[in-house]
């Protein structure tokens, strides 16, 4: 089956056809709603959700309250102490990874509210580095 859906998020759109899963032909039916892919056959439904590649990363973690390591690495730098104010864009962490150094901005204004790494930590991905307050 090949499908191809509208970028929109709030479109709903439907296609079915036969799909080839390790060998074994299945027919299927895609639906597209609200942002998520949901592909059905005659046993099971998978539902996928769209990741837009080219937004912000910053966005849902600004939400959060919170900046998480986009890779593993080692902190080489803090930038910041807890109570500063910041603004968005503000370099807080300067974070080594695969022989590169990568400095983590601010996603938004805020103020600090818990800097969780030191100088020569190091840390997994996804692993929160800073916390923001209200």
């Amino acid at each position: 089956m090949d499908v191809e859906f509208p970028q929109g998020r709030a479109a709903l759109s439907e296609r079915s056809g036969d799909v080839f899963v390790d060998g074994v032909k299945l027919r299927a039916t895609a639906v597209w709603s609200d942002g998520h892919l949901v592909v059905f056959d005659e046993s099971v439904s998978h539902t996928l959700q769209w990741i837009d590649p080219l937004e912000p990363r910053g966005t849902q973690e600004e939400a959060a309250g919170r900046l998480t390591a986009p890779m593993p690495g080692r902190i080489v730098q803090v930038l910041v102490e807890n109570g500063a104010q910041v603004r968005r864009g503000t370099p807080l962490v300067i974070l080594e990874a695969m022989k590169m150094e990568y400095t983590i901005r601010a996603p938004a204004d805020g103020t600090i509210s818990g800097v969780r790494y030191a100088p020569g930590d190091v840390v997994e991905e996804g692993a929160e580095l800073i916390s923001f307050g209200e």
